[in-house]
């Protein structure tokens, strides 16, 4: 057991997930919006091989210590998004 990761959330959730329900929902939602906002910021080219992207990718990841903010994220096809994995960009 460990302390939900968002903000000031006492809430102890199981080995394996990182938020509660109730901020797991929010982040959700938030990670959508700001995926179509990275697609369409990147008018939807992967910024690996220029193919249409279709997913956001961290440049530094986040077990590398990045974070979830528009200048860590750019647009990326599946496969590259795949073969890039948690390494640096």
């Amino acid at each position: 057991m460990k302390v939900c990761t968002a903000p000031s959330c006492p809430v102890l959730v199981s080995a394996g997930h990182a938020r509660c329900q109730q901020h797991a929902r929010t982040y959700g939602q938030a990670s959508k919006k700001m995926t179509h906002l990275i697609l369409a910021r990147d008018g939807y080219h992967c910024a690996y091989c220029g193919e249409r992207a279709d997913t956001k990718d961290h440049l530094i990841p986040v077990v590398a210590g990045g974070q979830m903010v528009a200048d860590n994220l750019v647009a990326a096809c599946r496969h590259c998004n795949r073969a890039k994995g948690d390494r640096l960009a």
